[in-house]
């Protein structure tokens, strides 16, 4: 079976809720957590995909995503997926986002961006209409990971 590392802000709950709810159902891969505020540098040696999640507002990357990424040699061409979650969350976050992730060598292979407001409303993991998108995000991730190549 893979091995996939997801790498995650800890900023707001939602990022929390999403980080349970993935670790619940990406079930196509070995996914081990690591919170980019604890200071340590991942071994991206065992991994075969890498996952980033952070809360994003606009198009601004998280200071902290910018100092994790400086902390870490690029990768070459390493599959990768990106979420990135907040009220302003949108297509062009999530394009900055992939775009910081690429510039790390990575080859992003799927992207999720996860708005906090629908209507007016507050929404997270576990409500109806967000569940219904982030779910598909996941059943395609793992579609994905089931017929990619193992690592020889």
């Amino acid at each position: 079976m893979k091995r996939g590392l997801i790498c995650y802000l800890p900023t707001s709950t939602t990022t929390k809720k999403a980080v349970k709810h993935l670790a619940l159902r990406l079930n196509s891969a070995n996914f081990t957590f690591h919170d980019i505020t604890s200071g340590q540098i991942p071994d991206l040696s065992r991994v075969d995909i890498v996952g980033f999640l952070a809360p994003m507002e606009d198009e601004d990357l998280p200071l902290a995503f910018q100092r994790f990424f400086s902390t870490f040699r690029p990768v070459r061409a390493m599959d990768a997926f990106v979420m990135s979650i907040g009220e302003n969350s949108d297509r062009a976050s999530l394009f900055s986002f992939a775009a910081a992730v690429k510039r790390q060598g990575f080859r992003v292979v799927s992207g999720h961006a996860y708005t906090l407001t629908a209507g007016g409303q507050q929404e997270t993991p576990g409500s109806p209409l967000k569940r219904t998108w982030f779910d598909l995000f996941i059943t395609n991730l793992n579609s994905f990971l089931d017929v990619s190549p193992n690592p020889a």
